[in-house]
């Protein structure tokens, strides 16, 4: 058989899923909606007489990495011509070994401005190379910078990992940040689960950095946002059914995340030849891990995050194996145990059908104590 011959028998290629569940969103393609909030950091960026920087705020997995990422990516198509030059945007993750101390910091954010540009002009890049960059010498660095016309635009994810190292970002630290922000020799777009004000009196920093520039939050998707999520790649040639894209905005709530868990396991039931109760039960499983790592915070230390978490899960356990399983926790006297049954109430371990058993335990337990009445 000819080459053509085989070309006709053969497979066609499968198709290529548009939507990505899970990590943050690198190709442009894939990214929709946040139109507004785009708009909001270029105007911040460059549609006032001075640069202005912002915190975006919200919840985890709501997508502030992957609108970071997606600003650093478009912003000079966002820009004349003329004034694509006038910065260098960079995105730059504080997640692990960057953040870890003040000068692999700024080494982390002059290697990101040089990979990011490497068009731009010599001069402008002799700024950034070889230098010590300790905290004066990177401050000098984004002066001469600003004084060669560019503006440094640091897109800064997961801000909060700083606090993680609170005895080496202190608030001489943040000081030095807010002199060459108030200057307009730099600007800063951060992301956080919260307020940076919010952080401050948590962390007990006094430094007026926290509560200099705007604040954008990111909410849910509104509903054409939404909509634009279940037609990818292409609402002319969308990957889903009709029937299939009203069922994801059923699942998915305009949770970006959501709707991007709900709409690929609807799009690998029609490619598997799967029923729809395939692709809920998948996505139920994915959507209830989901909300455990939203209750979990990231960045408390591991011991703290084993009592909050992983203690009423044992204890839940213990629970559900009846007066048996109680015994272990009965030798720990009342004091120490109805604490730690709120707390499994609090968590949800313990649901509302297992209340009147519960209440039924509870007064046997105040009883064998002496405790009843």
């Amino acid at each position: 058989m000819d080459s053509l011959g085989n070309a006709l028998m053969s497979p066609p290629p499968p198709t290529p899923c548009p939507f990505v569940a899970g990590p943050m969103i690198q190709s442009p393609q894939s990214f929709v909606g946040r139109a507004d909030e785009l708009q909001t950091l270029i105007n911040r960026m460059a549609g006032t007489s001075q640069p202005t920087s912002v915190n975006v705020v919200g919840e985890r997995r709501i997508g502030k990495s992957s609108l970071l990422y997606h600003f650093y990516q478009t912003w000079p198509q966002r820009l004349p011509p003329e004034h694509r030059h006038a910065y260098a945007v960079i995105y730059l993750s504080l997640q692990g070994a960057p953040c870890t101390e003040e000068r692999s910091l700024y080494q982390a954010i002059a290697r990101t401005l040089l990979d990011s540009h490497p068009h731009y002009p010599e001069e402008w890049r002799a700024i950034w190379r070889e230098r010590r960059l300790d905290r004066p010498d990177f401050g000098a660095a984004v002066r001469q910078s600003r004084a060669a016309g560019v503006l440094p635009v640091l897109c800064l994810d997961e801000f909060e990992a700083l606090f993680a190292h609170r005895a080496v970002f202190q608030d001489d630290f943040y000081d030095s940040l807010r002199t060459l922000m108030n200057n307009s020799d730099l600007m800063l777009i951060t992301a956080s689960r919260r307020l940076l004000d919010e952080y401050r009196r948590d962390y007990q920093l006094t430094s007026a950095f926290f509560n200099l520039g705007q604040v954008s939050r990111l909410e849910c998707f509104s509903d054409p946002e939404a909509r634009q999520v279940v037609t990818l790649p292409d609402p002319a040639h969308p990957a889903l059914s009709p029937a299939a894209q009203e069922t994801a905005l059923q699942w998915g709530r305009k949770h970006p995340l959501l709707l991007q868990m709900a709409a690929l396991a609807l799009w690998e039931a029609a490619q598997l030849d799967k029923p729809e109760t395939w692709a809920q039960q998948r996505f139920a499983l994915e959507a209830q891990r989901l909300q455990r790592e939203l209750r979990q915070p990231r960045y408390w230390p591991r011991w703290c995050q084993w009592l909050v978490f992983g203690l009423p899960r044992v204890l839940g356990n213990c629970l559900s194996r009846g007066f048996n399983g109680l015994e272990r926790i009965l030798k720990l006297g009342p004091g120490a145990m109805v604490p730690l049954i709120v707390l499994l109430l609090a968590m949800g371990i313990i649901t509302q059908s297992q209340w009147a058993w519960l209440r039924n335990v509870i007064r046997e337990i105040l009883e064998t104590f002496g405790m009843g009445n």
